[in-house]
């Protein structure tokens, strides 16, 4: 139920922003965020349930790692056992529990890491930013708007509405009147 989930929303996420190229850098770092986190509750219950599925031993007073007990003789899972179970499901095995351990904090610190810098970036109004020439952008899709082309189309859009015939001013018949009469004043 986890694995679905999680796939389900990675997958939602990938494939909401893939064909967007206006997409900014801020949301895609949440989004990633949002998988990090995600990854990573999957990675730890897959561990877990790794952990619990190759107990060989369960004893009174027996714990999982010797480092809890040191009378304990040795470590009562296997990580052989839980090595082929990961590849037998992923296709990929870690080669000892310190490179499985450190992967596991890294997952989910990055993915904090890359969901605050959205939050902040996106609180911050920091969208706008690509950190990407928008120029060179607007050279090679026509459609892409900078700030450039998007304040001449607000000006345009301004205009526009100020044209509307319920936007114009309606002067009253003697005012008419008298301004027709008034000459303009030539300068030249």
């Amino acid at each position: 139920m986890v694995v679905v989930a999680c796939g389900t929303v990675v997958v939602a996420s990938w494939d909401k922003t893939r064909n967007q190229k206006t997409v900014n850098n801020w949301k895609r770092g949440r989004q990633k965020g949002v998988a990090g986190v995600l990854g990573a509750a999957l990675l730890c219950a897959i561990h877990g349930a790794t952990v619990e599925n190759t107990l060989f031993e369960d004893g009174d007073g027996a714990n999982t790692f010797r480092a809890f007990n040191p009378t304990q003789a040795e470590e009562n899972y296997s990580m052989v056992t839980a090595n082929y179970f990961w590849s037998q499901i992923f296709g990929v095995a870690f080669s000892n529990k310190r490179w499985l351990h450190f992967f596991m904090l890294f997952v989910p610190v990055t993915g904090l890491w890359m969901s605050a810098l959205g939050v902040v970036g996106l609180a911050l109004n920091l969208r706008a930013y690509d950190f990407v020439s928008q120029e060179i952008r607007a050279a090679e899709d026509p459609e892409f708007e900078t700030f450039y082309t998007k304040n001449i189309l607000l000006n345009e859009g301004i205009r526009a509405w100020m044209a509307l015939i319920r936007n114009q001013w309606v002067f009253p018949g003697i005012l008419l009147k008298k301004i027709d009469t008034i000459r303009p004043v030539d300068w030249n």
